[in-house]
């Protein structure tokens, strides 16, 4: 699992290994939008279902 900053905003993503990134460096993201699970933060409910 790791946290990635984007402006003011920071995402949890599950990297597929092998992942070899230092702390602060830039990486790029690529989603599979039928896997994406967005949550909210505070009430831990999806963002995707109603």
């Amino acid at each position: 699992l790791v946290t990635v900053k984007l402006g003011n905003l920071q995402i949890r993503v599950l990297a597929t290994p092998p992942f070899t990134k230092e702390i602060g460096e830039k990486v790029k993201l690529h989603f599979n939008v039928n896997k994406v699970h967005l949550f909210d933060k505070n009430t831990e409910r999806s963002l995707l279902l109603n």
